[in-house]
């Protein structure tokens, strides 16, 4: 009697979806997990220029003199974040008179991620702004109290 060896056609094509479903998985994990931490990277410049605002103005009654180009400066927060994104901070204005209160905006964001982080629940984020939602221009303007 002939006896078979190695293996048949049925089970290469078998092994090779398998590999290429693993294949799939892991070129789905890879881009989930680098789009979390570019948004990882972007909570924390957005919490390093908070806790420094803060710091820097904590001895101070308001903001008046708060120059956000020059905060970023020196919380050595790059203006420009990861992929493009771009961080602003401005100083509240109520009339005529500066409270004590600045809003962190990041703009040119992806719209996936406009999504994600405008649903977030930002810390220390002033509580009468609500949830802070993602407007159609694609940046989140979130507002802080000193």
């Amino acid at each position: 009697m002939y006896q078979e060896s190695g293996r048949s056609m049925v089970e290469i094509i078998g092994v090779i979806a398998i590999m290429t479903l693993i294949s799939a998985g892991a070129f789905a994990l890879i881009r989930s997990g680098m789009a979390a931490q570019k948004r990882g990277v972007i909570i924390d410049d957005v919490s390093k220029i908070v806790s420094g605002i803060r710091s820097l103005y904590a001895d101070y009654d308001d903001l008046s003199t708060l120059d956000g180009d020059s905060a970023l400066a020196a919380m050595a927060v790059d203006k420009n974040g990861p992929n493009g994104v771009e961080y602003s901070v401005v100083k509240k204005e109520q009339g005529t008179n500066w409270y004590p209160k600045f809003t962190v905006t990041i703009s040119k964001l992806s719209i996936k991620d406009c999504n994600v982080l405008g649903t977030k629940a930002w810390a220390g984020a002033e509580s009468s702004t609500g949830t802070t939602k993602c407007s159609n221009d694609k940046k989140i303007e979130i507002t802080y109290s000193k």
